[in-house]
This record gives C-alpha cells, sequence and structure tokens, in this order.
C-alpha cells in the first residue's frame, strides 16, 4: 500500500458539484500509483444504458501510461461503506478489485471532504477503513517523464474460410500481444541509441538508474539538447532472434489446399507514457511493453465496432489533454469516418469524463501538440507564450487567448502584400484558432479566398478580387460568418483614446470566449491576444500580435523586436476611430 494518498482539489469541488444516479457504482477514480504515494487526479462516470461491454476496461484504454484507475466513487445508503457495500462491489462484473482501491464514498447527508475516502482491499474478510487523505492542488506532469512511442506493427491475419471474423481477429491479436509481452525481443532507444533498454538489459545507464536520472542524463549528459522536450521520443526496434539456443526439433510443413484470405494491418503505433521519476529503469521496460499492447486492444475494439463485411477502417491515434483536466486522453479514431460520423462516440467519452457538451474538445484537430510537432505551412504556433517577462500591472490580472493559433503576418505563403494585407493576416489567425479548436475542418482562407467571399454576399464588387484593397473589422466578421460560420461582435470606439476605457469588456470576452480579437483603425490592423487589466485601478494593457511583420519564422526576432508583445494605450493612434471584432464560439460537439 502507498505511503501517502493525494486528492487534486479540483476533482473533489468536481464531486461536490456532480449530480449522482441511485445506483451502487458511480464511477472510477482516474491517478497514478507509485510505491510512495498514489496520486488522484481526474474522474471517469459510469454511464447508464451504454454498449460498453467493459466498463474499466474501456476507461483505461483512454488513459497513457501509467495512470490507470486507483480508485471507485460508491453510493451508499448509510453514512459510512460496511462489508455489505464491500462485497457487492467485489461481486460486480468487469470490476478488477486485485489491487488495494481508493474507494469516495457518497451519501445523501454530507459534503464530500477528506473524510469521505476509504480503503477496499483485495482480501474478501477486509472490512472498509478510512484512508487518510492529503487534498491539494496535485500534478503528475511536473513528478513524470511523458515519453512517445512512434512505430509501426504489421499484422497479417489469415482466415481459413475467405472471412476475417471477430474470432480470428481476437486470437491473431493475442497472439501478437502475446509475444510482445512474453519474448523480449523489443529494443527501446533513446536519443540515436545513446541509451537502450532491453528486457534483460541496459545501456547508456546504470543498472540502479531511476527515471529522473534518465531525464536529467538527456538535459545534462551526452544527449544534451538545447530545450526541454515536452515529451522523450524512443525508438523501438525488434529483434529478429531473441537467443542462439538451437531448435529442439525439426522444422515441419503442413499443407493444405483451400481458399484462403490474407489481410495484413499496418498498424501506426502512437503510445504516450507517463512514467513517475522515482520509477526504476529496470521496471521501465515492461510498462511500455504493456502500454503498446494496451493501444493494441484499443485498435482491435476500433477495428470490430466499424467493421463493414471485410471491409476494415484504419485506426488512428489521437493525443488530448482536454481544458481543465491534468491528464491525457489518447483516443482511436477509424481513418476515413467523419467528425458528424464519430459524434456520438465524442458525445459517450464528454460524458465519461466530464467534459461540456457545448464545446468541441475530442475532435480530430483539437490534438494535443506537441513541442517541436511542425505546423502545417511552418507558421509560428503560440508566439506570445514565448515573452519570459510579462510584468503585470499593479492589482491587475491576465485574460489571454485560450489554447492554440498560428500567426500570420506579411510575406508569407511565398505572397507579397506588404502595405496592405494587414486586416487578411489578421483574419488568419482568427480563423487558425477555429481550426484548432474544432469548429471547422476548413482551411485558413487565402487573399483571393477572402477577396471572393465578400463579393459572394454582396459586400463587394468582382473586381475586389486580386485587389489590393483594404478589408477592415466588418468584412472579418463577413468573412468568418460565410467561411466558417462563426458570428462575432463589434465594439467600436470614436478614438484610440478610448480603447483605455474597455479593459472590463475585453477582459469578459477573454474570459467567456477566449477568442483572438481582430482590431482595425486608420490604416493599420493588429491581433489582441488579451489584456492585462486591473479592476481596482482602471489600468490596462493589451498583448498585441502584429501582422506587420515582414521576416521569416524568426520566434526570437519577433518576441525580442515587440512584434508580438504588450503594449500599453498609448499605442493605439488617439485620434483615430477603431473597430474591434470579436468572434464568437459556436455551441457545438
Amino acid at each position: 500500500m502507498a505511503t501517502e494518498t493525494k486528492v487534486d482539489v479540483k476533482l473533489l469541488q468536481t464531486l461536490n458539484s456532480s449530480t449522482w444516479t441511485s445506483s451502487l457504482l458511480q464511477g472510477f477514480l482516474i491517478g497514478q500509483r507509485t510505491e510512495s504515494a498514489i496520486k488522484i487526479i481526474g474522474l471517469a462516470r459510469v454511464l447508464e444504458n451504454t454498449n460498453v461491454e467493459n466498463y474499466q476496461a474501456y476507461v483505461e484504454n483512454n488513459l497513457v501510461g501509467s495512470v490507470k484507475i486507483c480508485g471507485l466513487v460508491v453510493q451508499g445508503k448509510t453514512e459510512e461503506p460496511n462489508q455489505k457495500i464491500w462485497n457487492q462491489l467485489r461481486s460486480l462484473d468487469g470490476l478488477d478489485t486485485d489491487d488495494d482501491l481508493i474507494v469516495c464514498f457518497l451519501n445523501d447527508k454530507d459534503k464530500i471532504t477528506d473524510k469521505s475516502f476509504y480503503w477496499l482491499l483485495p482480501t474478501d474478510d477486509a472490512e472498509p477503513s478510512q484512508a487518510e487523505v492529503i487534498v491539494e492542488e496535485t500534478n503528475i506532469f511536473s513528478s513524470s517523464i511523458i515519453t512517445r512511442i512512434q512505430t509501426e506493427i504489421n499484422l497479417n491475419i489469415l482466415s481459413r474460410n475467405g472471412k476475417i471474423t471477430k474470432s480470428i481477429l481476437n486470437c491473431e491479436y493475442e497472439k501478437l500481444c502475446d509475444d510482445i509481452l512474453e519474448s523480449g525481443s523489443f529494443v527501446f532507444s533513446i536519443d540515436d541509441g545513446t541509451v537502450l533498454i532491453s528486457r534483460d538489459d541496459i545501456i547508456g545507464l546504470k543498472k540502479n538508474a531511476t527515471v529522473s536520472t534518465l531525464n536529467e542524463y538527456l538535459k545534462t549528459g551526452k544527449g544534451q539538447r538545447s530545450h526541454q522536450h515536452e515529451t522523450l521520443p524512443m525508438a523501438v526496434y525488434q529483434r529478429l532472434a531473441c537467443n542462439n539456443s538451437t531448435p529442439t526439433c525439426a522444422p515441419f510443413i503442413h499443407h493444405r489446399i483451400g481458399e484462403e484470405k490474407c489481410l495484413t494491418l499496418n498498424l501506426q503505433i502512437d503510445v504516450l507514457c507517463l512514467i513517475p521519476m522515482e520509477q526504476p529503469i529496470k521496471d521501465v521496460y515492461p510498462i511500455l511493453c504493456k502500454s503498446i499492447c494496451s493501444q493494441l486492444e484499443y485498435m482491435k475494439t476500433c477495428l470490430q465496432e466499424y467493421q463493414q463485411g471485410d471491409k476494415f477502417y484504419q485506426p488512428e491515434v489521437f493525443h488530448f489533454q482536454p481544458k481543465g483536466t491534468n491528464f491525457f486522453l489518447s483516443v482511436i479514431y477509424p481513418k476515413e469516418l467523419t467528425e458528424d460520423f464519430l459524434q456520438v462516440k465524442r458525445r459517450q467519452l464528454h460524458d465519461i469524463f466530464g467534459l461540456p457538451l457545448d464545446c468541441p474538445m475530442l475532435r480530430r484537430s483539437n490534438r494535443y501538440i506537441f513541442y517541436g510537432e511542425e505546423i502545417n505551412g511552418g507558421y509560428i504556433l503560440n508566439p506570445h507564450t514565448a515573452i519570459v517577462n510579462n510584468n503585470p500591472l499593479k492589482d491587475s490580472k491576465f485574460y489571454l487567448v485560450e489554447g492554440n493559433y498560428t500567426y500570420h503576418h506579411y510575406m508569407q505563403d511565398k505572397f507579397d502584400d506588404n502595405k496592405w494585407g494587414c486586416a487578411y493576416r489578421s483574419l488568419q489567425t482568427l480563423v487558425s484558432w477555429f481550426i484548432f479548436h474544432g469548429y471547422t475542418q476548413k482551411s485558413v482562407p487565402s487573399h483571393r479566398e477572402i477577396q471572393q467571399a465578400l463579393v459572394d454576399i454582396g459586400d463587394k464588387d468582382v473586381k475586389f478580387v486580386e485587389s489590393k484593397k483594404w478589408i477592415g473589422s466588418l468584412e472579418v466578421s463577413y468573412c468568418l460568418e460565410h467561411l466558417i460560420g462563426v458570428t462575432s461582435k463589434i465594439l467600436s470606439v470614436s478614438t484610440g483614446a478610448e480603447l483605455a476605457n474597455k479593459g472590463r469588456e475585453l477582459a469578459n470576452h477573454f474570459s467567456t470566449q477566449g477568442t483572438p480579437i481582430m482590431i482595425g483603425g486608420g490604416v493599420l490592423a493588429h491581433t489582441i491576444l488579451g489584456v492585462n487589466f486591473s479592476e481596482v485601478t482602471g489600468a490596462l494593457r493589451f498583448l498585441i500580435l502584429d501582422p506587420h511583420f515582414t521576416g521569416g519564422e524568426n520566434i526570437r526576432e519577433i518576441i525580442d523586436k515587440g512584434w508580438c508583445g504588450w503594449k500599453g494605450p498609448e499605442f493605439w493612434d488617439q485620434t483615430a476611430m477603431y473597430n474591434m471584432c470579436l468572434p464568437q464560439r459556436p455551441k457545438a460537439l
């Protein structure tokens, strides 16, 4: 049993604000278990009237690495749990109670506190015992290393009767996973082979090393890098022969004539593992192998769920970290099926993990973008995150754009729009935000497509297409609605000096909508990414993304020269009129 049990304070708030059913088992507590502690960080609800056969396995398939189900949420009619309730839990179909589990016990009278947690031990005669729980802000990322394994595994399936049945698929997957777990043929490589981890050996590190040593080694030792990677990439190799022993019997060939069907599946493995820093390196190998097998099992489920006759849809892995969670979800979708088709599956996952039903969080475009991943077009992602010193105003708060967007500016895409295309570029940044957040599957529009859209709605005449004429905030709002179905609010000021009084409205926008704002006035357009506002003094600063930059995609130049940075009210032309386009989030799933 771990020496310490921690429950995230936000999870406790979620448990107290949730609505529960009358069932015994209400949900699963998600966390990370180490020798020294159990950290409970999330909740997966048990839904009624679903087609999920094994709920516990279904939930864990969507978790990563060492993040597992560590406990249960149980509804009881008594003030405290008793032996009868514990026995009922142990008898539930599909519920694995072989490990010590933390149980959050609900009743109709009491608020959930640190006193609401109990131990469910695997022995049948174990009485409920209260768990000593520490409620605090709990973050497993700071005490773990995130590894990522991307490889291809080919699965060849031979059918004797010409059909690939569920039982045949189950059998082949079982043989594949057994081979991975038992043969010891995999070798995991770190930093181009500087460190090799196999079942029986570790090369490049001391045998008694821990994961923390590995993390420090890659930053300070032979594997030194200029940046701290968000994930530690691992290549995987497979030995053709795992030993040099001579076969104990002669091979034989069996020849059978008949109709056969062979299906080859090229499975693109993309596995994340959160491995605790205190974990010994020698124990990492089985964790990685089990994680690969878990993903293969999830892929098998996806293949069977969407199988149409002899047609199988290629499973594709996506990693997400939805807003408000501090753990990853790995979800597998069939590659060729549309987002509309997959809405039922997404809704079920939203319900299970307590995600809002009016905001896309698990669409393909919501996927988590890891450090070092290339963005289509080579654009810079979220340049404001590279600002080191934000220098907050006294008694102020920051209200910032939420999530991902890309920086669009003059001269990109091999297109010369210098001195006339700033509003077009700001519009492109706004559209990129809606793409990353799953509200549209369309691409960022070109200048010509923007101009054509304004012609199509009757705002401009045909001569406007391929011209170098400016557009303003109103045209930006028209394009957002026509091209991607997003409505906007327009906030106007008679002079730039009045912008100093708009802190409360802008702070509210970033708190409720979180979308970037396009602002146009005089002959210039900019993008507002956030504000630093004091409710006490009314002082205000603006986080500006400037589309007038004409250089290359150099983040240091962009930050150091102020193309993305904080500006005071004096930044604006004090006598010019300004219109701001404030895009509104559509309600969607």
